[in-house]
């Protein structure tokens, strides 16, 4: 809806200012409606996406995922059932570089709600495969189920290039169930 979705599936970063234009459109969208919990989600998005995207310094992001995290917050205050804002904090606490028990909550939550919605699965798959190693045993089998359920979804492609990505291929060749082991391309 604001452009930024066009932007992230295309790869191209927007001028300056067409981000200003998006910006303030999104500003006044969430001004005249407050309690609008997918504008306040949106305008997290769209700082995440400036954090990840349009920074030259490292030290630009920390600033912009904060502003993304409160705007988060706000979307999970409005919509407490909401599943994709619940990830979304989750990603940014991760993205933060923070693990704590907060992360743990927020990727519990997500997995609770939104568990069989491929975008939900994708971002858990992404925040529990990074942090395999530090999660409780209970929330790594969550996490697990997540994967197992993910990989046969719209988004299976994409949970593979995480798992790939962050060096954990042979290990979950090792625990995933057969028929997985199969769509993880592990032979």
């Amino acid at each position: 809806m604001w452009h930024f979705s066009d932007w992230q599936k295309s790869g191209k970063i927007p001028d300056v200012r067409t981000w200003k234009w998006v910006h303030e459109a999104m500003y006044w969208s969430l001004k005249l409606d407050p309690n609008n919990a997918e504008y306040s989600n949106d305008m997290g998005r769209l700082y995440a996406f400036t954090a990840e995207n349009m920074t030259e310094h490292e030290s630009q992001k920390e600033p912009l995922l904060e502003i993304s995290l409160s705007f988060f917050r706000d979307a999970v205050r409005l919509r407490p059932s909401w599943d994709r804002a619940w990830a979304n904090l989750a990603l940014i606490q991760y993205r933060r570089g923070i693990f704590n028990a907060e992360l743990v909550f927020f990727l519990n939550r997500a997995m609770t709600l939104g568990g069989g919605v491929p975008a939900v699965q994708q971002i858990v798959a992404e925040v529990g495969v990074a942090n395999w190693r530090k999660l409780p045993v209970e929330m790594r089998w969550k996490v697990l189920n997540n994967i197992h359920n993910g990989l046969h979804s719209l988004n299976g492609r994409g949970i593979r290039r995480i798992i790939k990505a962050y060096g954990m291929k042979a290990y979950f060749c090792r625990i995933l169930p057969e028929p997985d082991r199969e769509m993880m391309l592990c032979r």
